[in-house]
């Protein structure tokens, strides 16, 4: 969904590339995210669904890994984040679409994120 916020401030979306930790000690797995707009209605959205105080970072991302509370997310904006809620957007996509496969294609997976300590130098 598309509000007067969106329009007014561009083309806000753009895709970068992180890596996810399933635990700090594990390999990284490459994925593609966009970050919400901390000014759109997706972000405002998911912060009152999920009783942030809004100083969370929250993404998006279409990759369909095992993702896990409690994993780690490193961005290419830099830092290391672990995942305090994972939930999945289903847009537009149709229940038939789940017919004969447990994945449907264009699903979003929304991410709220919280920024923590990088001892082991995560990138």
């Amino acid at each position: 969904m598309i509000d007067l916020l969106t329009i007014m401030q561009g083309r806000y979306n753009k895709t970068l590339l992180g890596n996810y930790y399933p635990t700090q000690t594990d390999t990284a797995i490459p994925f593609d995210y966009e970050i919400i707009d901390p000014k759109s209605r997706q972000y405002t959205t998911n912060g009152n669904l999920t009783f942030n105080n809004f100083n969370d970072t929250i993404i998006k991302t279409n990759d369909p890994l095992e993702w896990a509370i409690n994993g780690y997310v490193a961005l290419q904006t830099g830092g290391l984040y672990q995942i305090t809620q994972i939930r999945e957007d289903l847009g537009d996509v149709s229940k038939q679409a789940y017919r004969g496969v447990n994945f449907a294609l264009g699903v979003e997976f929304v991410l709220t994120l919280i920024q923590v300590d990088n001892p082991y130098n995560l990138k």
